[in-house]
């Protein structure tokens, strides 16, 4: 019966004024579909968090960047929150997705809505403390790309999603298999060079 919905992970926190300066922005703009958090950890006591740490201060440069070109493509079950109608109208959440959370945001997306970032207010998560358990999540995620990524494929390189359908989405592919050929020509030299 609410006119916003608040999603945040179970194992997640969120800063006291952010629910505040999250809910400011919806109704100061009212094609906002979400607003999201930055994300920073609850604890970062073992090397498997602490590089996660750098990982997640880059991505929210990285997010907030996109706000600003009006292509974030992700509302995180960290902290994300939503307009009710907007939910109800998309048809609320596809609860059989491993990627709930991204799926969403295509929805949104789909729908005509934009997303904001509060860039200087975090949501500290439970972070995988494990190279296994950080393995598995990013393979979920992957997954989850994928499945949505091909669920929603008409929005890749369709100009009526603006940078999104244009930029973002064709980067999201892209990015994944620069970074495998660049670790493959690296190794391919570390090994031409030891033993050519």
């Amino acid at each position: 019966d609410s006119d916003y919905v608040v999603v945040q992970d179970a194992d997640s926190e969120i800063e006291a004024s952010l629910l505040e300066k999250a809910l400011a922005k919806m109704e100061e703009d009212k094609g906002i579909g979400a607003v999201i958090a930055s994300i920073m950890p609850l604890e970062a006591e073992t090397f498997v968090r602490k590089i996660q740490v750098v990982e997640y201060r880059l991505t929210n440069f990285y997010r907030m960047l996109m706000t600003e070109m009006d292509t974030l493509n992700v509302t995180p079950g960290a902290f994300s929150i939503y307009r009710a109608s907007d939910l109800k109208d998309v048809g609320g959440f596809d609860e059989g997705n491993i990627t709930e959370d991204l799926e969403m945001a295509f929805k949104l997306r789909k729908y005509g809505r934009k997303f904001q970032m509060i860039y200087f207010d975090s949501s500290r998560t439970e972070f995988p403390s494990t190279v296994k358990a950080l393995y598995n999540q990013r393979v979920r995620w992957a997954r989850g790309f994928i499945y949505n990524g091909f669920k929603y494929r008409e929005m890749f390189l369709n100009r009526e999603y603006g940078y999104f359908g244009m930029i973002q989405l064709p980067m999201l592919v892209l990015m994944p298999l620069l970074i495998l050929t660049s670790f493959v020509m690296i190794f391919t030299g570390i090994f031409q060079s030891i033993y050519g």
